[in-house]
C-alpha cells in the first residue's frame, strides 16, 4: 500500500521534470562558451510587418557577473558589439562607428544573455506557464509552451494580453522560434505588437569563432560624431515665425485642403506613417487634443508617407482608432521635404496668419502637453 501511494506521488513529479523544456533549454544555453546562429525577426505593428535577418555571435564570460557575455550582431548595414555596459556599432558603408550605452531592450535578440535568463524567470511562475501539443517549426519537432505576463482580460469587448509562445527544438533543446505577442489598450486605444524570432543555422562552440573580447575598431573608421558631414545635410525644422510652406492637398475623404483656406484658424500638421510605433503612441494624444478643442477653430491634418502607408492600411487604421476627426492625406513625402520633416511622428502648429508657431519631433506625454499648451495660447486669442 505504501509503495502504491509512493508511485502516485512520484509519477507526476517525474513527469514535470521530464517535460520541462524551458529548464533544459536554459541549461543548454548556459553550458555553451560560444554560440553562432542566424535569427530572422519579424515585427508586426498593427498588421504592418518589418523583417530583418541577423547573424549573431555570442561569447560567454565566466565568473564575470558584470559583463556576462559578449554579443556581436551582424545586420545588413551595420555590426553591433555588446560588452557589458558598452555598445559599439560599426557602419562599413561610410567607415564610421559610434559608442554608447546600450538600452535594455537591445539585448532581446541574445539567447545566452537575454532569453536564457527569461526562461529561468518564467519557470519561477509555473501558474503562468501552459504546455501545448508538440508542433513542427521549420520541419523540426518542437515543444510548445506559452508564458503569460499577466492574465488575459477584457476591456469592454477588447481582449488584452501579453504572452510569449516558445518553441524548443526537441532534438537540440535550443529555441526554434519565440513569438512575443502583446495586445493592450494604450492611451485608451487598442494596440497590438507582435515580434517573431526564428532561429536557424546553430553552430555550438565553433573552433573558428571570432575573439569578441579583443575586437578592435578598424583604424580607418571615424567616430560618426566627429566626422565632417558630407553629402546631403540633415533637415533643420522650420523655425517659429517662418511662413508655412503652401499646400493644396486632397484628403482620402475627398476633402480639398488648402493652406489659404485656413486663415484665421489654427492647423496642426502631423507627419506620420502606419509602420511607426511612436506614431501609434500619439493617437491617444491626438484624440485628447481634438476632444479638448473640438468647438474651437482647430484643423488636424495627418500627412502619411509614400512608401509604407497605402490607402487600405491608412483607412483601416483610421477606422480602428476612430480618427474620423483627422483629414488624412496620402503620399506626403514631398510636403514633408518642404516642411523639413524627417522621421515620424513630427508635428507643426500653423498660426492663423499662416506662419509656423511650433514644431515637435517624436511623441511623449511631454510633447502632448507642449502641443496642448501652444494650442491653448493660439486658440484662446481667436
Amino acid at each position: 500500500m505504501k509503495s502504491f501511494f509512493f508511485l502516485i506521488l512520484c509519477l507526476p513529479l517525474g513527469q514535470a521534470i521530464a517535460q520541462n523544456p524551458l529548464q533544459m533549454s536554459a541549461g543548454k544555453l548556459r553550458s555553451l562558451d560560444r554560440l553562432s546562429y542566424s535569427v530572422i525577426t519579424r515585427h508586426l505593428i498593427f498588421e504592418n510587418q518589418e523583417t530583418d535577418t541577423l547573424r549573431n555571435n555570442e561569447q560567454v564570460v565566466r565568473n564575470d557577473p558584470f559583463t556576462g557575455s559578449y554579443f556581436m550582431m551582424k545586420e545588413r548595414s551595420s555590426t553591433s558589439l555588446y560588452a557589458g555596459d558598452q555598445l559599439t556599432v560599426l557602419y562599413p558603408k561610410d567607415s564610421t562607428y559610434k559608442t554608447e550605452k546600450p538600452r535594455g531592450n537591445q539585448y532581446i535578440r541574445s539567447l545566452t544573455q537575454y532569453w536564457a535568463g527569461q526562461f529561468e524567470k518564467f519557470l519561477s511562475y509555473p501558474d503562468r506557464l501552459r504546455n501545448f501539443p508538440d508542433t513542427l517549426i521549420d520541419g523540426k519537432e518542437s515543444y510548445h509552451l506559452r508564458y503569460s505576463q499577466k492574465k488575459d482580460s477584457l476591456i469592454g469587448d477588447y481582449l488584452t494580453y501579453n504572452r510569449h509562445d516558445i518553441y524548443i527544438d526537441k532534438a537540440s533543446l535550443l529555441p526554434a522560434q519565440i513569438i512575443s505577442d502583446m495586445q493592450l489598450m494604450y492611451n485608451e486605444l487598442p494596440s497590438r505588437v507582435t515580434s517573431v524570432y526564428s532561429y536557424q543555422n546553430y553552430d555550438l562552440n565553433p573552433a573558428d569563432f571570432p575573439a569578441l573580447s579583443s575586437i578592435q575598431i578598424p583604424g580607418h573608421y571615424q567616430d560618426m560624431n566627429t566626422k565632417p558631414v558630407t553629402g546631403k545635410p540633415a533637415l533643420v525644422p522650420l523655425k517659429a515665425g517662418t511662413p508655412a510652406p503652401d499646400f493644396a492637398l486632397k484628403a482620402i475623404s475627398g476633402e480639398d485642403l488648402r493652406l489659404d483656406d485656413f486663415r484665421n484658424r489654427v492647423v496642426l500638421l502631423n507627419f506620420t506613417s502606419v509602420v511607426c510605433p511612436h506614431a501609434y503612441s500619439s493617437m491617444g494624444g491626438l484624440r485628447r487634443i481634438e476632444e479638448k478643442f473640438r468647438d474651437k477653430n482647430l484643423k488636424i491634418i495627418s500627412i502619411y508617407d509614400d512608401t509604407s502607408s497605402p490607402e487600405d492600411k491608412v483607412r483601416h487604421m483610421l477606422e480602428t482608432f476612430r480618427m474620423d476627426y483627422v483629414s488624412a492625406v496620402l503620399n506626403g513625402d514631398s510636403l514633408a521635404q518642404k516642411y523639413h520633416s524627417e522621421g515620424y511622428p513630427n508635428f507643426y502648429i500653423i498660426d492663423p496668419n499662416g506662419k509656423i508657431a511650433y514644431y515637435a519631433g517624436g511623441y511623449s506625454a511631454d510633447i502632448e502637453k507642449q502641443l496642448t499648451e501652444q494650442l491653448e495660447g493660439l486658440l484662446g486669442r481667436l
